[in-house]
Protein backbone atom coordinates (compact mmCIF):
# COMPACT_ATOMS: atom_id res chain seq x y z
CA UNK A 1 0.00 0.00 0.00
CA UNK A 2 1.40 3.25 -1.07
CA UNK A 3 1.09 6.20 1.32
CA UNK A 4 0.69 9.21 -0.84
CA UNK A 5 3.59 12.00 0.45
CA UNK A 6 2.84 14.90 1.37
CA UNK A 7 3.45 18.66 -0.49
CA UNK A 8 5.75 19.93 2.41
CA UNK A 9 7.97 16.94 2.74
CA UNK A 10 8.59 17.05 -0.99
CA UNK A 11 9.54 20.65 -1.19
CA UNK A 12 11.88 20.13 1.87
CA UNK A 13 13.41 17.47 -0.24
CA UNK A 14 13.74 18.78 -3.29
CA UNK A 15 16.08 21.73 -1.66
CA UNK A 16 18.03 18.85 0.43
CA UNK A 17 19.14 17.57 -3.28
CA UNK A 18 19.93 21.24 -4.39
CA UNK A 19 22.01 21.76 -1.61
CA UNK A 20 23.87 18.98 -1.84
CA UNK A 21 24.66 19.22 -6.09
CA UNK A 22 25.49 22.46 -5.29
CA UNK A 23 27.94 21.64 -2.99
CA UNK A 24 29.51 18.20 -5.19
CA UNK A 25 29.79 21.10 -7.77
CA UNK A 26 31.92 23.49 -5.90
CA UNK A 27 34.14 20.19 -4.90
CA UNK A 28 34.47 19.94 -8.51
CA UNK A 29 35.38 22.81 -9.73
CA UNK A 30 37.64 23.66 -6.98
CA UNK A 31 39.34 19.95 -7.55
CA UNK A 32 39.15 20.90 -11.82
CA UNK A 33 41.13 24.61 -11.03
CA UNK A 34 43.63 22.55 -9.24
CA UNK A 35 44.28 20.21 -11.69
CA UNK A 36 44.65 23.26 -13.91
CA UNK A 37 47.55 24.59 -12.13
CA UNK A 38 49.99 21.60 -12.13
CA UNK A 39 48.89 20.69 -16.21
CA UNK A 40 51.82 20.03 -17.96
CA UNK A 41 50.59 22.70 -20.67
CA UNK A 42 50.92 25.36 -18.27
CA UNK A 43 53.92 25.03 -17.01
CA UNK A 44 55.29 27.07 -13.61
CA UNK A 45 57.44 30.12 -14.04
CA UNK A 46 61.28 29.37 -13.28
CA UNK A 47 62.68 31.73 -11.03
CA UNK A 48 66.32 32.52 -11.08
CA UNK A 49 68.92 31.19 -8.62
CA UNK A 50 69.59 33.16 -5.35
CA UNK A 51 72.06 36.30 -6.37
CA UNK A 52 71.46 36.41 -10.13
CA UNK A 53 69.64 39.02 -11.83
CA UNK A 54 65.77 37.81 -13.23
CA UNK A 55 66.97 39.74 -16.90
CA UNK A 56 69.92 40.92 -18.88
CA UNK A 57 72.23 43.51 -17.91
CA UNK A 58 71.29 47.19 -19.75
CA UNK A 59 74.22 48.06 -22.39
CA UNK A 60 75.57 50.48 -19.59
CA UNK A 61 75.64 48.23 -16.99
CA UNK A 62 78.07 45.86 -19.30
CA UNK A 63 81.45 46.40 -18.13
CA UNK A 64 84.05 47.36 -20.26
CA UNK A 65 86.18 45.10 -22.20
CA UNK A 66 89.69 45.32 -22.30
CA UNK A 67 91.48 47.34 -24.68
CA UNK A 68 93.64 45.55 -27.11
CA UNK A 69 97.17 45.46 -26.81
CA UNK A 70 99.62 47.93 -28.88
CA UNK A 71 101.66 45.67 -31.99
CA UNK A 72 104.05 46.08 -29.65
CA UNK A 73 103.21 44.66 -26.72
CA UNK A 74 101.03 41.83 -28.94
CA UNK A 75 104.42 40.92 -30.13
CA UNK A 76 105.89 40.73 -26.72
CA UNK A 77 103.30 38.26 -25.37
CA UNK A 78 103.29 36.27 -28.35
CA UNK A 79 106.90 35.92 -27.11
CA UNK A 80 105.79 35.62 -23.32
CA UNK A 81 108.07 38.58 -22.55
CA UNK A 82 106.88 41.38 -19.95
CA UNK A 83 104.65 43.59 -22.10
CA UNK A 84 105.71 47.85 -21.42
CA UNK A 85 103.80 50.23 -19.38
CA UNK A 86 100.88 51.52 -21.28
CA UNK A 87 101.57 54.50 -19.27
CA UNK A 88 105.18 54.82 -17.76
CA UNK A 89 105.70 57.17 -15.42
CA UNK A 90 107.47 60.68 -15.32
CA UNK A 91 111.58 60.57 -14.55
CA UNK A 92 112.80 62.82 -11.95
CA UNK A 93 115.06 65.05 -14.03
CA UNK A 94 114.29 68.68 -15.61
CA UNK A 95 113.94 68.99 -19.55
CA UNK A 96 117.20 69.89 -21.31
CA UNK A 97 116.65 68.62 -25.38
CA UNK A 98 119.93 69.93 -25.85
CA UNK A 99 122.04 68.15 -24.17
CA UNK A 100 124.22 65.76 -25.36
CA UNK A 101 123.14 61.90 -25.81
CA UNK A 102 126.13 58.93 -25.16
CA UNK A 103 125.94 56.24 -28.20
CA UNK A 104 127.99 53.13 -26.92
CA UNK A 105 129.94 51.37 -28.35
CA UNK A 106 130.18 46.88 -27.58
CA UNK A 107 131.99 44.16 -29.84
CA UNK A 108 132.71 40.99 -27.66
CA UNK A 109 130.53 40.09 -24.36
CA UNK A 110 132.28 36.89 -23.57
CA UNK A 111 134.37 36.06 -20.13
CA UNK A 112 137.51 34.61 -22.93
CA UNK A 113 139.42 37.12 -21.80
CA UNK A 114 141.13 37.92 -25.50
CA UNK A 115 141.64 41.28 -26.69
CA UNK A 116 140.33 42.95 -23.89
CA UNK A 117 139.87 46.59 -25.44
CA UNK A 118 137.13 44.98 -27.22
CA UNK A 119 135.87 42.89 -24.83
CA UNK A 120 132.91 43.44 -22.08
CA UNK A 121 132.54 40.02 -19.89
CA UNK A 122 128.71 39.36 -18.86
CA UNK A 123 129.08 40.14 -15.32
CA UNK A 124 130.19 44.06 -16.09
CA UNK A 125 127.57 44.34 -19.26
CA UNK A 126 124.83 43.48 -16.53
CA UNK A 127 126.63 46.27 -14.28
CA UNK A 128 126.69 48.76 -16.99
CA UNK A 129 122.84 48.12 -17.42
CA UNK A 130 121.87 48.27 -13.99
CA UNK A 131 123.84 51.55 -13.62
CA UNK A 132 122.51 53.33 -15.99
CA UNK A 133 118.95 52.43 -15.50
CA UNK A 134 119.54 53.86 -11.89
CA UNK A 135 120.58 57.19 -12.73
CA UNK A 136 118.23 57.64 -15.03
CA UNK A 137 119.01 56.57 -18.63
CA UNK A 138 116.72 54.50 -21.51
CA UNK A 139 117.34 52.75 -24.46
CA UNK A 140 116.80 53.62 -27.75
CA UNK A 141 118.22 52.32 -31.60
CA UNK A 142 120.16 54.12 -33.60
CA UNK A 143 117.65 54.95 -36.29
CA UNK A 144 115.22 56.58 -33.39
CA UNK A 145 118.62 58.66 -32.31
CA UNK A 146 118.88 60.18 -36.15
CA UNK A 147 114.92 60.62 -36.13
CA UNK A 148 114.79 62.42 -33.32
CA UNK A 149 112.26 60.02 -31.70
CA UNK A 150 113.09 60.19 -28.29
CA UNK A 151 111.38 56.59 -27.05
CA UNK A 152 111.70 57.35 -24.06
CA UNK A 153 109.21 59.07 -21.20
CA UNK A 154 109.37 62.51 -19.74
CA UNK A 155 112.14 63.24 -17.25
CA UNK A 156 114.54 60.34 -18.90
CA UNK A 157 117.44 60.59 -20.70
CA UNK A 158 118.48 58.67 -24.15
CA UNK A 159 121.13 56.32 -24.20
CA UNK A 160 122.02 54.12 -27.52
CA UNK A 161 123.49 50.88 -27.30
CA UNK A 162 125.56 49.92 -30.61
CA UNK A 163 126.97 46.17 -31.25
CA UNK A 164 129.73 45.96 -33.63
CA UNK A 165 130.82 42.51 -35.83
CA UNK A 166 128.04 40.32 -34.66
CA UNK A 167 130.12 38.51 -32.94
CA UNK A 168 128.95 35.51 -31.23
CA UNK A 169 128.80 36.63 -27.65
CA UNK A 170 125.93 39.05 -28.64
CA UNK A 171 123.27 36.91 -29.94
CA UNK A 172 123.48 33.09 -28.75
CA UNK A 173 121.64 30.22 -28.14
CA UNK A 174 122.01 27.45 -25.17
CA UNK A 175 123.38 23.77 -26.69
CA UNK A 176 121.39 21.91 -29.55
CA UNK A 177 119.88 22.30 -32.75
CA UNK A 178 118.57 26.00 -33.92
CA UNK A 179 115.25 27.29 -33.14
CA UNK A 180 112.72 26.27 -35.19
CA UNK A 181 110.45 29.30 -33.62
CA UNK A 182 110.44 32.79 -32.27
CA UNK A 183 108.92 31.73 -28.59
CA UNK A 184 111.64 29.27 -28.70
CA UNK A 185 114.42 31.11 -29.79
CA UNK A 186 113.68 33.32 -26.55
CA UNK A 187 113.28 30.53 -24.19
CA UNK A 188 116.82 29.38 -25.82
CA UNK A 189 118.55 32.30 -25.31
CA UNK A 190 121.75 32.32 -23.88
CA UNK A 191 121.79 33.73 -20.32
CA UNK A 192 125.20 35.62 -21.11
CA UNK A 193 124.91 36.47 -24.82
CA UNK A 194 124.17 40.07 -25.28
CA UNK A 195 120.39 39.59 -26.25
CA UNK A 196 119.97 37.00 -23.42
CA UNK A 197 121.13 39.71 -20.50
CA UNK A 198 118.78 42.77 -22.18
CA UNK A 199 115.85 40.48 -22.24
CA UNK A 200 116.58 38.93 -18.66
CA UNK A 201 117.06 42.69 -17.82
CA UNK A 202 113.67 43.75 -19.33
CA UNK A 203 111.39 41.20 -17.22
CA UNK A 204 113.33 42.49 -14.24
CA UNK A 205 112.17 46.42 -15.13
CA UNK A 206 109.49 46.27 -18.02
CA UNK A 207 110.05 49.96 -18.50
CA UNK A 208 113.75 49.26 -20.32
CA UNK A 209 112.86 48.74 -23.77
CA UNK A 210 114.30 45.77 -25.87
CA UNK A 211 116.44 48.80 -27.52
CA UNK A 212 119.89 48.53 -28.87
CA UNK A 213 121.48 48.74 -32.69
CA UNK A 214 123.36 45.39 -34.04
CA UNK A 215 125.98 46.57 -36.78
CA UNK A 216 126.09 43.58 -38.26
CA UNK A 217 129.13 41.74 -41.20
CA UNK A 218 126.78 39.77 -43.69
CA UNK A 219 130.11 37.25 -44.28
CA UNK A 220 130.09 36.55 -40.03
CA UNK A 221 126.49 36.59 -38.42
CA UNK A 222 126.71 35.82 -34.98
CA UNK A 223 129.30 32.87 -35.92
CA UNK A 224 126.66 29.84 -36.18
CA UNK A 225 125.36 29.68 -40.43
CA UNK A 226 122.36 27.23 -39.52
CA UNK A 227 121.14 29.93 -37.33
CA UNK A 228 121.26 32.92 -38.97
CA UNK A 229 117.60 33.65 -40.19
CA UNK A 230 115.93 32.86 -36.75
CA UNK A 231 118.65 34.99 -35.19
CA UNK A 232 118.47 38.53 -37.32
CA UNK A 233 114.34 37.29 -37.50
CA UNK A 234 114.57 37.31 -33.83
CA UNK A 235 116.48 40.69 -33.38
CA UNK A 236 113.77 42.29 -35.34
CA UNK A 237 110.42 40.58 -33.16
CA UNK A 238 112.35 41.84 -29.92
CA UNK A 239 112.44 45.23 -31.65
CA UNK A 240 116.61 45.70 -31.82
CA UNK A 241 117.62 47.58 -34.95
CA UNK A 242 120.11 46.06 -37.65
CA UNK A 243 122.54 48.40 -38.82
CA UNK A 244 125.23 48.29 -41.69
CA UNK A 245 128.68 47.31 -41.01
CA UNK A 246 130.03 46.20 -44.32
CA UNK A 247 129.70 42.66 -45.46
CA UNK A 248 133.09 41.91 -44.52
CA UNK A 249 134.51 44.30 -42.54
CA UNK A 250 136.19 46.19 -45.52
CA UNK A 251 137.92 49.28 -44.48
CA UNK A 252 136.63 51.79 -46.42
CA UNK A 253 139.41 53.27 -47.53
CA UNK A 254 141.74 51.67 -49.76
CA UNK A 255 139.03 50.19 -51.90
CA UNK A 256 137.13 51.01 -55.27
CA UNK A 257 134.06 52.10 -55.66
CA UNK A 258 132.90 49.19 -57.21
CA UNK A 259 134.04 47.24 -54.21
CA UNK A 260 132.85 50.12 -51.49
CA UNK A 261 128.82 49.46 -53.30
CA UNK A 262 129.49 45.62 -52.89
CA UNK A 263 130.50 45.95 -49.38
CA UNK A 264 126.84 48.19 -48.92
CA UNK A 265 124.80 46.46 -50.95
CA UNK A 266 125.86 42.66 -50.43
CA UNK A 267 125.32 43.17 -46.73
CA UNK A 268 121.85 44.50 -47.67
CA UNK A 269 120.99 41.67 -49.76
CA UNK A 270 121.92 39.00 -47.20
CA UNK A 271 119.86 40.67 -44.30
CA UNK A 272 116.93 40.95 -47.02
CA UNK A 273 117.07 37.47 -47.88
CA UNK A 274 116.81 36.16 -44.03
CA UNK A 275 114.52 38.60 -43.54
CA UNK A 276 112.15 39.81 -46.40
CA UNK A 277 111.79 43.53 -46.64
CA UNK A 278 114.58 45.01 -43.94
CA UNK A 279 116.12 48.44 -44.69
CA UNK A 280 119.34 48.87 -43.29
CA UNK A 281 119.41 52.82 -42.48
CA UNK A 282 122.51 52.77 -40.64
CA UNK A 283 126.26 52.10 -41.06
CA UNK A 284 128.59 52.11 -38.27
CA UNK A 285 132.35 52.91 -40.38
CA UNK A 286 134.78 49.44 -39.68
CA UNK A 287 137.83 50.69 -37.62
CA UNK A 288 136.12 54.00 -37.62
CA UNK A 289 137.95 55.08 -41.29
CA UNK A 290 136.31 57.30 -43.89
CA UNK A 291 134.98 55.86 -46.66
CA UNK A 292 137.38 56.70 -49.90
CA UNK A 293 134.05 56.58 -52.31
CA UNK A 294 131.95 58.58 -50.08
CA UNK A 295 128.68 58.79 -53.35
CA UNK A 296 128.56 54.80 -53.05
CA UNK A 297 129.15 54.64 -49.24
CA UNK A 298 126.14 56.72 -48.79
CA UNK A 299 123.72 55.11 -51.16
CA UNK A 300 123.54 52.76 -54.80
CA UNK A 301 122.50 49.57 -56.01
CA UNK A 302 123.83 46.30 -56.01
CA UNK A 303 122.57 43.19 -58.07
CA UNK A 304 119.38 44.82 -58.51
CA UNK A 305 119.23 45.20 -54.97
CA UNK A 306 118.96 48.96 -53.85
CA UNK A 307 120.69 50.31 -50.27
CA UNK A 308 120.56 53.74 -48.17
CA UNK A 309 122.93 54.62 -45.33
CA UNK A 310 121.27 57.95 -43.93
CA UNK A 311 123.92 57.85 -41.16
CA UNK A 312 127.49 57.47 -40.23
CA UNK A 313 128.46 56.50 -36.78
CA UNK A 314 132.05 56.52 -36.00
CA UNK A 315 134.51 54.85 -33.56
CA UNK A 316 135.02 58.31 -31.19
CA UNK A 317 135.15 58.97 -28.14
CA UNK A 318 132.60 61.80 -26.87
CA UNK A 319 128.67 62.18 -26.33
CA UNK A 320 126.68 63.16 -29.49
CA UNK A 321 124.79 66.25 -30.21
CA UNK A 322 121.02 65.33 -31.12
CA UNK A 323 119.60 65.87 -34.37
CA UNK A 324 118.61 69.79 -34.77
CA UNK A 325 121.66 70.84 -33.28
CA UNK A 326 123.51 73.73 -35.53
CA UNK A 327 126.84 71.47 -34.79
CA UNK A 328 124.94 68.58 -35.54
CA UNK A 329 126.12 66.00 -38.23
CA UNK A 330 124.87 62.58 -39.38
CA UNK A 331 127.51 61.44 -40.78
CA UNK A 332 130.04 62.40 -38.18
CA UNK A 333 127.85 60.65 -35.08
CA UNK A 334 130.47 59.83 -32.74
CA UNK A 335 130.19 56.78 -29.79
CA UNK A 336 131.99 56.15 -26.42
CA UNK A 337 133.96 52.75 -26.34
CA UNK A 338 133.11 50.98 -22.92
CA UNK A 339 136.33 48.99 -21.88
CA UNK A 340 137.49 47.79 -18.41
CA UNK A 341 138.68 50.00 -16.17
CA UNK A 342 141.83 49.25 -15.70
CA UNK A 343 142.64 50.49 -19.42
CA UNK A 344 142.84 53.96 -17.58
CA UNK A 345 141.43 55.78 -20.81
CA UNK A 346 140.36 58.83 -20.67
CA UNK A 347 136.95 59.09 -22.97
CA UNK A 348 135.51 55.59 -21.93
CA UNK A 349 132.04 54.71 -20.16
CA UNK A 350 131.00 54.13 -17.98
CA UNK A 351 134.16 55.58 -15.98
CA UNK A 352 134.51 59.47 -17.32
CA UNK A 353 131.33 60.22 -19.04
CA UNK A 354 128.85 59.40 -16.41
CA UNK A 355 130.63 61.38 -13.30
CA UNK A 356 130.94 64.17 -16.29
CA UNK A 357 127.30 64.23 -16.79
CA UNK A 358 126.57 63.56 -12.84
CA UNK A 359 128.84 66.77 -12.47
CA UNK A 360 127.59 68.88 -15.48
CA UNK A 361 123.44 67.83 -15.71
CA UNK A 362 123.34 71.14 -17.86
CA UNK A 363 124.97 68.86 -20.45
CA UNK A 364 123.07 66.03 -20.44
CA UNK A 365 119.92 65.35 -22.65
CA UNK A 366 116.73 64.95 -21.13
CA UNK A 367 113.31 64.88 -22.76
CA UNK A 368 110.41 66.89 -22.03
CA UNK A 369 107.00 66.81 -21.66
Amino acid sequence: MLFPVSRGNQEERDDQVKARGFWVGLVLVLIGGLAGCTSPAQPAAVLPAHGTPATEPSPEETPPSTPPLSPENQRLADLGLALYPEEPEKGPLPANEKGRIMVLMYHRITDDGKDQRWTRTPEDFRHDLEILYERGYRPINARQFIDADWDVPPGYTPVVLTFDDSTPGQLAFTPGEPPQTLEEAVARLDPDSAVGILVAFHQRHPDWKLRATFFVNGNALFGVPAEEKIKLELLDALGFEIGNHTYSHASLKNISAEATAKEMGLNQKVVQDLVPGYKLRTLALPYGIWPHHMDEALSGTYEGIPYENEAFFLVGSNPALPPGDPKYDPYRIPRIQVVDEALQLDTTFPYTWLGYFDRHPENRFVKGD
